[in-house]
C-alpha cells in the first residue's frame, strides 16, 4: 500500500491528489488541537514573520505573551519552566534538572 499524497488540509480534514478526504488522526505537530490552515494562526504567523522568528530563550513579545497565556491556563500551583520543540528536547531538559537536583 502506498500512502496518499496530501495536497490540501483544513482543520482535521486532509485531501489527497485523487480527491479523497481523510480525517487527520496523526495527533502530532499541533494539528490535533490547532488544526490545519487555522486562519487565526496563519494570520498571526504572517504578522510575526517580518519581525523576529526565534531567539532561543531570549525574551520577545510573542514569547512573553505565550508564557502569560500558559500561566493563565494552568492552575497557580504550576509554573512555566520552558518551551521546547519536541518531547525529546523536553525530556533532555528535565533529565538535566533531575541530575542537578
Amino acid at each position: 500500500m502506498h500512502p496518499p499524497t496530501i495536497i490540501k488540509a483544513s482543520n482535521a480534514t486532509l485531501w489527497d491528489d485523487a480527491g479523497n478526504r481523510y480525517v487527520d488522526l496523526f495527533s502530532a505537530h499541533g494539528t490535533t488541537w490547532l488544526g490545519h490552515a487555522n486562519e487565526r494562526i496563519s494570520d498571526a504567523v504572517a504578522e510575526q514573520l517580518p519581525r523576529v522568528w526565534n531567539t532561543g530563550a531570549l525574551p520577545t513579545e510573542p514569547r512573553l505573551r505565550a508564557t502569560e497565556c500558559l500561566a493563565e491556563f494552568f492552575p497557580s500551583s504550576y509554573s512555566v519552566a520552558g518551551f521546547y520543540s519536541t518531547g525529546m528536547e523536553a525530556f533532555e531538559f528535565s533529565a538535566r534538572i533531575a541530575r542537578h537536583a
